[in-house]
């Protein structure tokens, strides 16, 4: 496998999960959001993903680690998706999800760069 292929799956897997994340965002901004919504369970498994050391999806242990070189706290991240899971959301998660968008737009754009052949 390329380093382009490489960074191109990686950019694909890292533009789904800012998809998700802005969907969610939305949602509870607009308090839409319900521990039903499909989306909001699908980011709490998401985020519970990214700091299970154990996890087998090479993608998310990617993520997890760039997230990590950003000093992105994953540990603030796991408290957002317990919280996802129940009703306890509030404001302080709300701005720490729109951190972690931004987080993930970085490293979007930096695996866009890495597969042009820039290191970023």
């Amino acid at each position: 496998m390329s380093d382009a292929s490489l960074f191109s799956g990686l950019y694909q897997q890292i533009h789904e999960y800012a998809e998700l994340l802005d969907d969610v965002l939305v949602n509870l901004k607009e308090n839409t959001s319900s521990l039903e919504d499909k989306s909001r369970q699908e980011l709490a498994s998401f985020l519970l993903d990214l700091t299970n050391e154990q996890c087998e999806d090479l993608p998310v242990r990617l993520i997890a680690l760039a997230l990590r070189n950003n000093k992105v706290n994953l540990a603030e991240i796991a408290d957002i998706g317990q919280a996802l899971q129940s009703t306890e959301i509030d404001e302080s998660d709300i701005e720490l999800l729109e951190q972690l968008a931004q987080s993930l737009e970085q490293e979007q754009a930096g695996a866009m760069e890495r597969m042009r052949g820039r290191s970023y």
